[in-house]
């Protein structure tokens, strides 16, 4: 489970931002997470909720917000999303090894109480 990992490298962001941000309390965590990294983010913010007990986040609503596999097939020329992690392009089957968004894992915005 990848997840937990994943879940530890956010909860020293979130540390870090918090103290720089001077939170009192963190209130909300917005999180993307590309669909190509095959992370479940139900997973993923249990852990967190797990990892942050008897911090300044603890009881932060999370939400992940997971972002589509898109990827430009070099026989069409158009940007698809794809419908699988194989990056094989609907229309015409070609292999799309130009993945253009899919991969991100990002700590997007986080409420605080100062």
């Amino acid at each position: 489970m990848h997840e937990f990992s994943i879940a530890q490298e956010f909860a020293g962001a979130i540390a870090q931002e918090g103290r720089k941000a001077g939170a009192k309390r963190i209130l909300r965590l917005e999180i993307h997470v590309g669909r190509y990294r095959a992370i479940v983010p139900e997973t993923l913010a249990e852990c967190l909720k797990w990892i942050l007990a008897d911090t300044v986040a603890e009881g932060a609503e999370i939400e992940i917000v997971e972002i589509p596999v898109r990827a430009r097939c070099p026989q069409c020329d158009e940007i698809r999303e794809m419908e699988d992690l194989y990056l094989v392009c609907s229309e015409c089957g070609s292999l799309c090894p130009e993945v253009l968004s899919g991969k991100e894992l990002l700590l997007y915005s986080m409420e605080i109480e100062d």
